[in-house]
């Protein structure tokens, strides 16, 4: 049963969050077995502290599983694409990517992304959030937001060359590439998404970036850099996909 001090905290908190749900930025803090305990930890730790608030997530790309099937003209088409390419990949029975991987599609540019996330870390998430009155109004790519906003930018850049530009998504030990096409004027295409273990240093300088930093504690309330979770005022824009750092890449 929960007491009445609990129940005023999270009334407050779903209050305060009303008025703008926090994006939180959630990612592997090692590259061992024990990493997604450890980011589930540090999300435990985020709830407790912020209980009945509303929040996003934005996951780390070494937690997803991409595939843009192209325009197959249904989700569930789409679907079956993905699941072969990551079965022939991974080297895994479809069934046992739909038991172990929560799957979501989302239309992007008229064009179908399919993204896969492990379902003991939703699933974790969830009794997280749970146990705290926090509520998660959205769970997906960190980059989500952002990468929308530069294929609109790109389709409304009527001076732009035809041909195929790449984004790269720079986060803490890893890199996803984003490639979209098209012709100037006209809705920029997805054509490909893929992560590696790549040194941003290695990137070509005219390449488009966007780099998630983390960010310097400064005593805020608001401010938490931990293992495995960073919550700061100044990833919001960033998260939100609303940050000037997006619309420079088109």
């Amino acid at each position: 049963m929960i007491d009445v001090q609990t129940m005023w905290r999270r009334i407050q908190g779903r209050w305060t969050s009303l008025r703008q749900v926090p994006a939180l930025y959630l990612f592997a803090p090692t590259s061992g077995t024990e990493d997604m305990a450890l980011a589930l930890s540090a999300f435990a730790q985020w709830c407790e502290a912020h209980p009945g608030v509303r929040c996003r997530v934005g996951l780390s790309g070494c937690w997803l599983l991409h595939s843009v099937p192209g325009p197959t003209g249904d989700a569930q088409s789409a679907q079956a694409l993905a699941l072969q390419q990551w079965a022939h990949y991974l080297d895994l029975d479809e069934s046992t990517l739909l038991r172990d991987w929560v799957l979501r599609e989302v239309a992007v540019s008229k064009v179908a992304l399919v993204c896969a996330v492990p379902r003991s870390l939703i699933e974790g998430l969830h009794e997280q959030a749970t146990a705290h009155g926090v509520r998660l109004e959205w769970v997906g790519p960190w980059w989500a937001q952002g990468v929308q906003f530069w294929l609109a930018d790109l389709a409304a850049d009527v001076t732009r060359p035809e041909g195929i530009r790449t984004l790269h998504l720079v986060e803490p030990d890893l890199v996803t590439h984003v490639q979209a096409t098209g012709q100037p004027g006209k809705t920029a295409s997805l054509q490909r998404i893929w992560s590696d273990r790549h040194d941003a240093s290695r990137l070509a300088p005219g390449d488009g970036r966007v780099v998630l930093q983390a960010p310097a504690s400064d005593g805020q309330a608001n401010t938490a850099v931990q293992h495995g979770l960073w919550d700061h005022t100044a990833l919001q824009p960033v998260l939100s996909g609303v940050d000037s750092c997006w619309k420079a890449q088109a």
